[in-house]
């Protein structure tokens, strides 16, 4: 992450934005909905479902869905097999 300058309403303001090698500039905003807030859910949940639903709770229907997938078609995040299914 790494403040940038972004179009906020009438004015501009320095927000939080991903970066990344993949990422042709920083990102800030994906669909109108702030990332960095997000971002820090991922942190706060044990599974991305988790950060899904928290997600949903303040964005538009199905735009934690779409998030999560953007992420996770730029590599952003990954799936991780479930370990407690695991076989020993």
């Amino acid at each position: 992450m790494r403040d940038t300058p972004c179009h906020v309403g009438d004015a501009i303001e320095r927000r939080p934005a991903l970066t990344h090698p993949d990422l042709a500039r920083p990102v800030a905003f994906l669909g109108g909905c702030e990332l960095a807030p997000l971002l820090d859910d991922l942190e706060l949940c044990t599974t991305l479902g988790e950060a899904i639903g928290a997600w949903e709770a303040g964005l538009p229907a199905g735009r934690g869905q779409d998030i999560a997938a953007w992420l996770h078609r730029r590599r952003l995040i990954e799936v991780v097999p479930d370990s407690s299914h695991a076989a020993s």
